[in-house]
């Protein structure tokens, strides 16, 4: 910076910070004798407070301009922490807001109450009852003052406080939990419950906020012969699309919410279809597993997740005969894996598509049975690992051994696995042909609502916001597009954010764009000539002939005539001089 200057306003100063003209990345250093707290969950760019609270004494201060605002933490040794503020704009005034005199016993406690997870408590059969354990509500916090603190909570049932205390802090990371579980003998249909929480912890100024309340009600899923809304059908058909009989042993874990609580197995003999409905007006979750056999071969299929609801899901399962085929699943070390969900798609060539045909999970030792016809029919496979996480899909190819083996790869992101668990599905590439990044999210439990899509490009260690666009919806694709600019790289990042406008980064990629030498073996021939052109010229002297006979390659790479780096050029120079200078003192 080249100058700073407080200008007073009504209720707090102002802060103008100078740069040289032209930076593109300013850097501040943000420390201070009293106590500092960067609010990470702010809606202000870079917002911290530092004060004494012990006194009740303190300020804000955050940045107001438009651009990226990252904040750092250095951790030092010795001495008090402090926080590296880097801002990218094109802006040679900075400005920031510090609001003075602020009452640290009027600061709110911000916290959330979760939806609630059990939205049905009395199921049907009667006799299943209500397991304890599950949460009806938890309450979260994010403390930036004080660790020690905890909550206050109500319980209603039907609008009457049934259960009210306190809830220790249990602060983990500085975020508290309350979690409260009802017991099924209290429960009966037509109930509704509501959680209320309150942050206790003393100095705070906190208000009741209320979860959204969840009416018990009846809900089951059978084979059709008591509930009539149909959620999902399975045919059975041979290649010709004719449909064909089998015998059925199914399993469908099925709840309000993932993971499902309530097992359903059913089963069927000498049947083409299969169909299940659920109580009238319910959505929940399902997973399915199938086993059933058609002649002397026996086939599975796998779900995970699938939506149960009033619209009619279709699936047609297709059956093969053909001849046991061992497949063996790898991981990147060549360990064999266990529970790979294999899917195998035969080539129809009445519906020109692939259809599945089977589909077969791995066991102990990483192997699956599978039936398949040899030698003139296109197989395609798709791997799953865990069950609803597709870890390869392979090329179609023929069979004709007895074994086949697939290799997946385990090393994925930890924030990838996450979003997978809870079905948020995202996708982030980059066209070569457009010069567009491509970002395409959804989300179907629209715990996110908002997506975008920021490119920075970077130049040597500076990097910059470069293009950014948002779009307000739980699903959605955003195109932004670039310029194919030399010596430049572009990083495209994605992000989601939930109703609270906290923002969750998904993923990141790195396009570069880098010069192209177009004189080929023309620039390499100039290179020879004037290499020797210069050793010649300066054959009256040794040394000076060491030094200057490198000369072009460093000329010649500086300008990008010769496809070789200015670095190496550069380095070849400088232990040329070294050369001549032990030549010249040794005379």
């Amino acid at each position: 910076a080249t100058d700073i200057r407080a200008i007073r306003l009504d209720d707090k100063y102002e802060l103008e910070i100078d740069f040289k003209p032209g930076l593109k990345k300013k850097v501040c250093y943000v420390d201070s004798p009293n106590t500092l707290k960067y609010k990470q969950d702010s809606p202000y760019s870079g917002h911290f407070i530092i004060g004494e609270p012990l006194r009740n004494k303190g300020n804000y201060l955050d940045w107001v301009q438009g651009g990226l605002v990252e904040v750092q933490k250095v951790i030092k040794w010795f001495g008090k922490d402090y926080y590296k503020v880097s801002m990218y704009n094109e802006l040679d005034t900075v400005r920031t807001h510090t609001i003075g005199g602020l009452n640290f016993n009027n600061v709110t406690y911000k916290f959330e109450v979760s939806r609630l997870n059990i939205t049905t408590a009395t199921l049907s059969p009667a006799s299943l009852g209500i397991n304890t354990q599950n949460i009806l509500s938890y309450c979260t916090g994010l403390d930036d003052l004080n660790n020690s603190f905890g909550f206050n909570y109500r319980l209603y049932k039907n609008k009457s406080i049934t259960v009210s205390g306190t809830y220790g802090s249990g602060v983990y990371s500085n975020i508290a939990k309350l979690v409260y579980t009802y017991p099924s003998a209290s429960t009966n249909v037509g109930d509704n419950y509501t959680v209320s929480c309150q942050a206790n912890s003393s100095g705070y100024v906190t208000k009741w906020i209320n979860s959204s309340h969840t009416v018990i009600v009846n809900y089951a899923l059978d084979n059709c012969t008591t509930y009539t809304t149909k959620a999902i059908t399975f045919n059975f058909k041979n290649l010709g699309g004719v449909a064909t009989k089998i015998n059925l042993s199914a399993t469908i874990d099925y709840g309000i919410s993932l993971p499902p609580t309530i097992g359903y197995t059913y089963t069927i003999e000498n049947q083409s279809t299969a169909s299940y409905c659920i109580y009238p007006n319910i959505t929940f979750y399902g997973d399915i597993t199938f086993q059933y056999n058609y002649g002397s071969n026996q086939y599975n299929y796998f779900t995970s997740g699938t939506v149960l609801n009033k619209t009619t899901k279709t699936v047609n399962l297709y059956v093969d005969t053909g001849t046991a085929i061992t497949a063996t699943v790898y991981d990147n070390s060549n360990e064999r894996v266990e529970g790979v969900y294999i899917q195998v798609q035969r080539f129809d060539f009445d519906s020109g598509n692939y259809v599945p045909v089977g589909e077969y999970k791995t066991n102990f030792e990483g192997e699956a049975l599978l039936y398949l016809t040899k030698n003139s029919v296109f197989y395609k496979f798709l791997l799953y690992y865990p069950i609803g996480t597709l870890k390869k899909t392979t090329s179609p190819t023929y069979i004709y051994d007895d074994t086949i083996a697939f290799q997946i790869n385990l090393f994925e992101d930890i924030g990838q696995d996450y979003f997978d668990s809870v079905h948020l599905n995202n996708n982030l590439t980059f066209n070569t042909v457009t010069n567009n990044f491509k970002f395409a999210y959804s989300d179907p439990s629209a715990t996110y609502n908002r997506g975008c899509l920021k490119i920075y490009r970077t130049a040597g260690s500076d990097s910059v916001l470069y293009n950014s666009s948002c779009i307000s919806a739980s699903s959605g694709t955003i195109l932004l597009s670039i310029d194919n600019s030399s010596n430049y790289c572009y990083v495209g990042k994605s992000f989601v954010y939930d109703s609270s406008s906290n923002e969750v980064p998904l993923d990141s990629k790195l396009q570069c764009f880098t010069g192209e030498n177009v004189t080929g073996f023309m620039g390499l021939f100039v290179l020879i000539l004037m290499t020797m052109a210069f050793a010649f010229i300066y054959t009256f002297s040794i040394p000076l002939g060491v030094i200057m006979t490198p000369l072009p390659m460093l000329m010649l790479s500086a300008i990008g005539f010769v496809p070789i780096s200015v670095g190496i050029a550069l380095s070849v120079e400088i232990a040329a001089v070294i050369v001549a200078i032990f030549i010249e003192t040794r005379g």
